[in-house]
């Protein structure tokens, strides 16, 4: 369920990027970002990554944090927000 959520969540990103460019709004790509980030918290508590019950479960719960990630740091990078490696 939670990597369902986390997956349909993931899906609209570039039909909020269009959205965003058309209506000429960059704080819609802001607030999915939230809404996303918020999302991911959820698939992460519910859906542990390291530890899942099977290798194709891992795999599956991995790709879903690159794609997550690779989704995070785009829209940041569209509104001009430097993203940090490491802490």
């Amino acid at each position: 369920e939670a990597e369902i959520s986390m997956v349909r969540k993931m899906v609209k990103f570039p039909e909020v990027l269009e959205k965003a460019l058309d209506e000429r709004k960059p704080h819609v790509i802001a607030g999915f970002l939230f809404e996303m980030c918020h999302e991911f918290n959820k698939f992460y508590s519910a859906a542990p990554v390291l530890t899942a019950e099977s290798d194709e479960a891992q795999r599956t719960r991995l790709g879903i944090v690159q794609g997550f990630m690779h989704e995070l740091k785009s829209g940041l990078a569209i509104l001009g927000i430097p993203v940090l490696e490491r802490m």
